[in-house]
């Protein structure tokens, strides 16, 4: 028989070796390039897992929905400029009628960056707020963009806390407006905030922070359920009965109108005295902390799950609102002194007002001496003008003989003037732990010092710090420290001393300003 060649047994492995080089080697190599290009891939974008049980995950029939939601109002379109909307963030069948409302207003409106405020469902975040680190978040009517450059300067606020992939992944209260958003606007980018449960303290501060970065194309989208009701929330103010449709919407309305109403404070009370079960009261408080101050919020609808379900055992509110007004008003009224070649700021305070407000606080330690208690204005014999009812931030600064006897203020204003000069003259006199309590054989001597401050807003180095025209606050690892404008001058302090003495007296190392955290204000002072 002729000599037969034995075919080699078949082993994908190792049928071709190019120098050293295995196929299956290659064949590993391109799995773990292609693996590492769609893990890259994926994690750059966020594909919302919502899509299918939330809403249609066709697009064509998800476009036909929204549509169909905003071809049933019939409400008449508002003209003005809208700054902002609430939305609801339930599933379309439930909310989308409602959020349809505040979609309609902003239809064919022009804005290059929507803001999503939106609460965090399942990561517990305490005073912070975070921000997907991708730059696409995509649905079955497309990819939006992230603004990846305006997301980066809010990561380097204080409150910023980065958490991982799936937690963005997993949070709906962004994601299920980017669907309406995408119906209704053209050209737009977005900044995902996933927000904590704020203190006031801290929702105050955040929006002094941020109001500052608004401009007349940004709108801030707030998303945000009401009141949910029922076992499955373990909230039930009142009983299931034939009046929990009623007791609802009164509860409900309660909120709403104090949003109306611009009531940051009586939103608050109303929060701590029902403990309502708002899922994005944070995001409300923060962004009427924001509010400028012309504009005008609108209720544009309102409903209920259990009122679509006719089942109230388990019910979620929903409501719609506009907001109009423009931010870069706001803008300016956070920082009214940008001007360089200025030595001065404008003074807004006449003489005669000057004249009571120091008097107040003269009256109010000598009335505090005598009675052991605040003084109202009727008290001490004077009278009030409107303009000193407005809120302000104020420090009241006492001193003896050229020395520094107390000094004490509320940076945020919210108070009205008079009674925040009132309340800081008492603290300082009384309250400061740098000193005993004032006595009233030094009531002749001391001299008193007003600083009627505007709101802090946040520079990014510590060289755009005006030395003489800007007061400092520096936040570092949960420590901070606050310098009025005039103490570097006050002084003889270059800034880098400023500075170093700031660290100091936030308690720490002197050198510490190099990598801190700075806002500055502005101050009218007399």
């Amino acid at each position: 028989m002729p000599h037969m060649r034995k075919r080699a047994p078949r082993n994908l492995g190792i049928n071709i070796n190019i120098k050293g080089i295995t196929m299956q080697k290659i064949s590993v190599f391109i799995f773990i390039f292609l693996s590492s290009v769609f893990y890259l891939h994926a994690q750059n974008v966020i594909d919302s897992p919502f899509a299918g049980s939330w809403y249609p995950k066709n697009g064509q029939m998800l476009r036909l929905q929204i549509q169909k939601y905003l071809n049933d109002d019939k409400s008449d379109k508002i003209t003005d400029n809208i700054l902002a909307v609430i939305m609801p963030h339930a599933g379309y069948q439930y909310s989308g009628t409602t959020a349809a409302y505040a979609a309609r207003q902003i239809e064919g409106r022009n804005y290059s960056r929507v803001i999503i405020i939106g609460p965090s469902h399942r990561e517990w975040l305490p005073n912070n707020f975070s921000i997907a680190d991708v730059k696409y978040f995509k649905t079955p009517l497309g990819s939006v963009e992230v603004d990846t450059q305006f997301a980066d300067k809010l990561r380097k606020l204080p409150e910023y806390k980065s958490l991982g992939y799936q937690t963005h992944y997993a949070e709906h209260s962004i994601q299920i407006e980017l669907p309406f958003l995408q119906t209704v606007l053209k050209d737009f980018k977005i900044v995902p905030i996933m927000l904590g449960s704020l203190d006031d303290k801290t929702a105050k501060e955040l929006a002094s922070e941020l109001k500052p970065m608004l401009e007349d194309n940004t709108l801030v989208v707030i998303s945000s359920d009401f009141t949910h009701y029922g076992d499955n929330y373990s909230y039930m103010p009142f009983p299931l009965d034939n009046e929990t449709k009623n007791n609802l919407a009164k509860l409900d309305m309660e909120a709403v109108s104090l949003i109306e109403k611009k009531d940051t404070s009586g939103f608050s009370q109303f929060m701590e005295r029902t403990h309502d079960s708002i899922c994005g009261e944070s995001g409300i408080r923060l962004f009427l902390y924001m509010l400028p101050e012309d504009s005008k919020p609108i209720l544009l609808n309102y409903n209920t799950s259990g009122a679509i379900t006719n089942d109230y055992r388990n019910s979620i509110s929903y409501a719609a609102m506009a907001f109009t007004g423009r931010w870069n008003k706001g803008k300016a009224e956070v920082n009214t002194d940008t001007s360089l070649n200025e030595d001065k700021p404008k003074e807004e305070w006449n003489h005669k007002e000057r004249e009571t407000l120091l008097l107040l606080a003269q009256k109010s330690i000598n009335y505090f001496l005598n009675n052991s208690k605040i003084p109202s204005p009727e008290n001490l014999g004077i009278e009030i003008n409107e303009h000193l009812k407005e809120k302000r931030g104020v420090f009241v600064t006492l001193t003896e003989n050229g020395e520094l006897r107390g000094c004490i203020g509320e940076i945020y204003p919210t108070k009205s003037l008079y009674q925040a000069v009132i309340n800081q003259a008492v603290n300082a006199a009384f309250n400061d732990p740098r000193f005993h309590h004032v006595s009233k054989s030094e009531l002749h001597s001391l001299k008193y010092e007003i600083s009627v401050l505007s709101i802090p807003y946040r520079v990014f180095s510590w060289n755009d710090i005006r030395l003489g025209k800007d007061g400092i606050i520096l936040m570092k690892n949960g420590n901070r420290a606050l310098f009025l404008p005039q103490v570097a001058i006050e002084q003889g302090w270059t800034l880098e001393e400023t500075l170093r003495h700031l660290s100091m007296k936030a308690g720490l190392p002197p050198d510490s300003w190099k990598d801190a955290d700075f806002m500055v204000f502005q101050a009218e002072v007399f």
